[in-house]
């Protein structure tokens, strides 16, 4: 079988595009035949640079250009939408493909959902909407997303967004949250599937380290919806807080420093670590916090269980389908500081806890 996945990174290369890399050096090694429609200039080279001769890789454009790419796909005997492909050229996939093209989600286009998903303006949650958009459409196309023409911008978008998905030959969502997500926003009436994802880190990486550590660790992209700000917060009440390592970069790096400077939480950043750091970032810690708004899955907590520690986890998605409440991790409304900060002085109170739900979190994977 012949198989094209389409991906265009959306501002910046995270979890999305490593998952799609990872998806098709998979099915490469099963046997698929598999393609990779992307936007090379936004992909990071050491992953490409995986796919080797394994898997090809073909540029996909924006908008209404790449006619003959269009054209191409028509080889395929199925075509995977891994994530988001930018709407306009989506539209023409499944205009002409609806028959035989499929949808991996792990969000929703939030770009004109997020008010949906968490009640935010997306244009102040996500620094990058301006930038991606000009990427996309060219330096003008802020225009649309200005003031009083943003609203209307959405309702279409949401239209055509809405008209493509229901299309889709069918749907697997990454979590049991993320179907009831597509479900409740798109009334999809196709077939729908739940996959969870592997993990990017291999087991055999890791050299359990259970109930011991040094410092508390966050794992993410430093941008609102990832919510290091309410962490900060939490950490400030803690009688005692030790160390917090937060390894990612993004646009809310300053505001993150002063912040912890001006509340006195002692904090490191890490912005690029090797796989084998990262790996040994979860053996050090203590446990591992994932404090977003919106999480549809959440492989930080999955890869601390590989390096046997517990986790401190939003119940704001689909992190709390694996992340089982006072068994393997602590589910806590991110929001809720206080309690936020009640969970962690439990672990951090109680080595003996740390070890027992870090042994069964890993047992569990």
């Amino acid at each position: 079988m012949r198989l094209a996945i389409l991906i265009h990174p959306f501002g910046r290369f995270g979890g999305a595009e490593r998952l799609a890399i990872l998806h098709a050096l998979g099915l490469r090694k099963a046997g698929v035949e598999v393609t990779l429609y992307t936007d090379t200039t936004l992909m990071h080279r050491d992953w490409l640079s995986m796919l080797g001769s394994k898997v090809q890789v073909r540029n996909l454009p924006y908008g209404l250009r790449g006619r003959n790419i269009i054209r191409e796909l028509g080889t395929f005997d199925r075509l995977l939408i891994h994530h988001h492909v930018e709407p306009l050229m989506a539209r023409r996939i499944i205009g002409r493909y609806a028959d035989k093209t499929y949808w991996y989600t792990g969000e929703v286009l939030r770009a004109v959902w997020e008010d949906k998903i968490t009640g935010e303006d997306y244009r102040q949650f996500s620094p990058t909407v301006f930038r991606t958009a000009s990427h996309f459409y060219g330096k003008r196309s802020w225009i649309a997303l200005w003031g009083p023409m943003y609203n209307l911008t959405v309702s279409m978008l949401r239209v055509l967004d809405v008209a493509t998905v229901r299309r889709f030959k069918g749907i697997i969502a990454n979590s049991e949250y993320m179907a009831d997500l597509v479900k409740r926003i798109y009334r999809y009436p196709g077939p729908m599937f739940v996959a969870y994802p592997a993990p990017s880190l291999p087991a055999s990486m890791f050299k359990p380290d259970y109930g011991n550590g040094d410092y508390i660790l966050a794992v993410g992209a430093l941008l609102p919806n990832k919510n290091h700000h309410d962490l900060l917060e939490a950490m400030s009440l803690l009688e005692e807080p030790p160390l917090l390592r937060i390894v990612g970069e993004g646009q809310e790096r300053r505001k993150l420093q002063s912040q912890a400077r001006k509340q006195g939480v002692e904090t490191e950043f890490d912005p690029l670590v090797t796989g084998e750091e990262l790996c040994r970032l979860y053996e050090g810690s203590l446990f591992v916090v994932v404090p977003s708004l919106s999480e549809p899955f959440g492989m930080t907590a999955v890869e601390a269980a590989l390096a046997g520690k517990t986790s401190v986890v939003t119940e704001l998605g689909g992190t709390k389908e694996f992340v089982l409440d006072q068994k393997t991790g602590l589910v806590v409304n991110p929001r809720h500081t206080k309690n936020f900060a009640s969970a962690m002085e439990t672990l951090l109170d109680d080595r003996d806890l740390r070890k027992s739900m870090g042994q069964r979190a890993r047992e569990i994977l």
